[in-house]
């Protein structure tokens, strides 16, 4: 009888990373020993896939053979297209309520972003942050935001940099949102809320 796949990969985890497996169990919070997993004798638990999926990257899905890759890919929420001036410093992109709808669509065409209306901000807390300066559509956000309004923000390295509770643009990749962003209690996902309860 063959083992699991997940056997054979978690035990592949483990030999490239270099543990034997009394340093492995004790690393995952598994007991004594990895052996009775290695041989398909006992499950691997929930805490040891999240474990491995924080402390190395592993993917999950990979590892009970569902995925060809190894390790979770790290998407980029940085803007992929920057807006220069003559001396090269960052300009600030506005994109309007009518522009938004092609925002996502066109993050890595140069030519759109060359269509945008562009201009900087002399502060220096403005130099090299990526930012940006959407109009508001819409009543979602009242009464804090109105339709017309403008709000701009700054690009942020990672999802793990949201702050709680507050308001941010959200870049779908159909839409552009102004909400309020709500960490779950992990960390490791968001929700978005309206501030109009309307």
């Amino acid at each position: 009888m063959s083992l699991p796949v997940e056997c054979h990969r978690f035990r592949e985890v483990r030999k490239d990373l270099k543990y034997t497996q009394a340093e492995f169990a004790q690393l995952l919070d598994l007991g004594q020993s990895t052996a009775d997993i290695e041989r398909g004798k006992t499950k691997i638990s929930g805490k040891a896939v999240m474990l491995l999926q924080k402390l190395y990257g592993i993917n999950p899905l990979w590892l009970f053979g569902e995925s060809l890759e190894k390790h979770k890919a790290q998407t980029s929420v940085m803007p992929k297209t920057l807006v220069l001036d003559r001396e090269g410093q960052e300009n600030i992109l506005l994109v309007s309520a009518k522009a938004a709808a092609g925002y996502p669509l066109n993050l890595g065409d140069q030519q759109w972003f060359d269509q945008q209306p562009l201009f900087n901000m002399p502060l220096p807390m403005f130099r090299g942050g990526s930012y940006r300066g959407f109009e508001i559509e819409g009543d979602s956000m009242e009464p804090g935001f109105h339709a017309g309004d403008w709000v701009f923000g700054r690009a942020i390295d990672s999802l793990m940099d949201v702050q709680n509770q507050s308001v941010y643009v959200v870049v779908l990749h159909d839409s552009v949102l102004i909400k309020r962003v709500v960490k779950e209690v992990n960390g490791q996902r968001i929700s978005l809320h309206s501030d109009n309860r309307r």
